[in-house]
């Protein structure tokens, strides 16, 4: 279970459009194919990412924003595959220009949707803000299908007016899904695009989805993947790449070895809790118990493991002297030698632990003097711990840090919001680190590449998700110690995929953190197959 999950190159988009000129060698047909399983797997995300918002309707409305080019053929094909099952559905076509003058595929798809059977299907062109019915009506879902990755700015009309429309709807419109790019952004900075609530890139990444200026247009991006990796065209090499997440899931479906014991699934050590966030410490470890490793420890002040050894029974709990806020006393560097020495292949260390001048010393004696892989969150993540790390033997496993972008601005002493990705870059090769910035969209860097991957959304912006993830991360490096950028980018998959799960059950809004544990087992039982 070693190997690397697969990425996909995040490409501009000229290196996008050189890649499929080079695919589809003007051939019509295979463009004509390609552009259906675009539809069809457009159509499945979009029933399935709907669930976040509501249950379908048995009547939806559905609105296509449609230009001239493939986009709009792909949201066409897309719409057409969502209304096969749903007669009553009503459906509106608003045509930026002449539907007649679009691209010959585009005018196919546009005559598949036709023949359907639906409520009502009507087709406007834009001509002023009122090209609608009055009132206007209220729809579920608008795809955005007006322009692609061939668009250069400034917006020019009627695209404009049209995407300020769109914008301003928020009380009409249910989910907004962008097709490849959200009409307006590209390679250049986008000061205005639609606002979409999830974009679909087709076949693969492209650049401007991961870049963070675009993200109040992008909102939630999610990779199509069409098999082009598999094509047989060379794709340029690039240091930002896209993490295919089903491939990362389809390393962790595997029976176990029937001759396996505890010890083979490796050692966890916790470090984490104090008496005013206990529940830190039960999502940190809840998240390393779910991810398989034969053994768990947790190590926390004394005054709290008789509690929550309740909780969770499956943990071998190790109590150790702290003041009575929990500040931690230098038993626990002891404690952590001791695991270190007693099979333990990782510590994750953090999550809800005072961080006063007391506990930080201890915290960086740990990180100094431990040689095994380390994954530090939460409270361990402060400009007085990460130099320790360049203190660490030379053999020492890696040190794994996982920031949000509050704590990364307080490692980056920046005083302004944001960050920059070549500023983090440096900063994990000069500290001798691997950085998982969670977000929006979740970056993995390790000082000379970065991996990008956005999964759970919303659902998981609430506190103690990144407690659960850190324990993940641990329990499956203790598996594999040996390849620990594997799995992390396993955890982040696997994490993700809970996220989204959960919020296709329950909503973005409702769900407790500790439901996302127990998601974690049921997104593994779907057999995931590669495209």
């Amino acid at each position: 279970m070693s190997s690397l999950p697969r990425t996909f190159p995040l490409l501009s988009c000229e290196q996008a459009r050189a890649f499929e000129q080079a695919l589809f060698k003007g051939d019509s047909q295979r463009e004509w194919e390609a552009m259906q399983r675009a539809g069809k797997a457009l159509a499945a995300a979009v029933e399935r990412d709907f669930l976040e918002l509501a249950e379908w309707p048995e009547d939806p409305r559905l609105l296509v924003l449609a230009g001239k080019g493939h986009n709009a053929g792909d949201a066409l094909i897309a719409v057409r595959h969502l209304v096969e099952e749903r007669p009553d559905s009503h459906v509106t076509i608003l045509w930026a220009s002449d539907p007649n003058e679009a691209r010959p595929h585009v005018q196919q798809a546009r005559g598949e949707l036709g023949r359907c059977r639906v409520a009502k299907l009507e087709e406007v062109v834009w001509t002023t803000e009122g090209a609608l019915s009055s009132p206007e009506p209220e729809y579920d879902v608008v795809f955005d299908g007006l322009l692609g990755m061939n668009f250069t700015p400034p917006l020019r009309s009627p695209y404009d007016k049209m995407i300020e429309w769109a914008n301003h709807r928020d009380r009409h419109f249910g989910m907004r899904v962008a097709v490849d790019l959200p009409s307006g952004v590209g390679d250049a900075e986008a000061p205005g695009a639609f606002r979409a609530d999830f974009t679909y890139a087709m076949g693969l990444p492209k650049a401007p989805i991961e870049d963070e200026r675009n993200g109040e247009w992008v909102g939630r991006p999610e990779l199509l993947d069409l098999g082009f990796l598999n094509a047989g065209v060379e794709l340029p090499e690039v240091q930002a790449c896209w993490l295919d997440k089903r491939d990362a899931l389809r390393q962790l479906q595997h029976l176990r070895p029937a001759d396996s014991h505890k010890y083979t699934y490796g050692q966890v050590a916790v470090i984490a809790g104090s008496p005013q966030y206990p529940g830190a410490a039960l999502m940190c470890m809840g998240g390393a118990l779910r991810v398989g490793p034969g053994l768990v420890t947790g190590i926390v002040p004394h005054m709290l493991s008789s509690r929550l050894a309740l909780a969770l029974p499956e943990v071998t709990w190790m109590p150790v002297a702290a003041r009575p806020d929990g500040s931690l006393e230098v038993e626990a560097v002891r404690a952590a030698h001791m695991m270190a020495s007693n099979r333990t292949k990782c510590i994750v260390m953090g999550p809800g632990l005072v961080a006063d001048r007391n506990a930080l010393f201890n915290i960086t004696r740990i990180v100094r003097e431990i040689t095994l892989p380390l994954v530090l969150d939460a409270s361990a993540l402060t400009p007085e711990v990460v130099p320790a790390v360049l203190g660490r033997h030379p053999q020492a496993g890696p040190v794994i840090l996982t920031p949000h972008p509050g704590e990364l601005k307080r490692l980056l002493d920046r005083r302004e919001d944001g960050f920059d990705p070549q500023q983090v870059s440096d900063f994990c090769a000069r500290h001798r680190v691997i950085l998982v910035l969670k977000g929006r969209i979740t970056r993995i860097f390790d000082g000379e590449s970065m991996i990008a991957t956005a999964a759970g959304g919303p659902v998981l912006a609430r506190g103690g998700t990144g407690d659960v993830l850190a324990g993940m991360i641990g329990g499956l490096v203790a598996q594999d110690p040996g390849n620990c950028r594997a799995a992390i980018l396993r955890a982040v998959a696997w994490h993700g995929a809970a996220g989204d799960a959960l919020a296709t059950r329950f909503g973005q809004a409702s769900p407790r953190t500790t439901e996302l544990i127990d998601y974690l087992p049921m997104v593994l039982r779907e057999r995931i197959r590669r495209v």
